[in-house]
C-alpha cells in the first residue's frame, strides 16, 4: 500500500540568519502506516531540523 508522509524541514539561512521552514510530502510504499513512518524516519536519520509531521492513512 502507499501512504503519504508529510515532513517538515527547518533551517537557518547562513547569509542573513533568517529561519525558513519547508514542507514536503513523500509517497511511501509499505505494509502499514507504522512501517511507512519507520521508513521515513530511517531516511531522515542524520538530517538536522527534519521532523515527521503526519502519516496519511489514505492510500494514494
Amino acid at each position: 500500500m502507499r501512504y503519504r508522509v508529510r515532513v517538515k524541514k527547518e533551517y537557518q539561512q547562513r547569509d542573513h540568519g533568517a529561519s525558513h521552514t519547508l514542507f514536503g510530502d513523500l509517497t511511501v510504499e509499505a505494509e502499514s502506516p507504522a512501517a511507512a513512518e519507520a521508513a521515513v524516519r530511517d531516511l531522515m536519520a542524520g538530517q538536522s531540523g527534519c521532523v515527521l509531521q503526519t502519516v496519511d492513512p489514505r492510500i494514494e
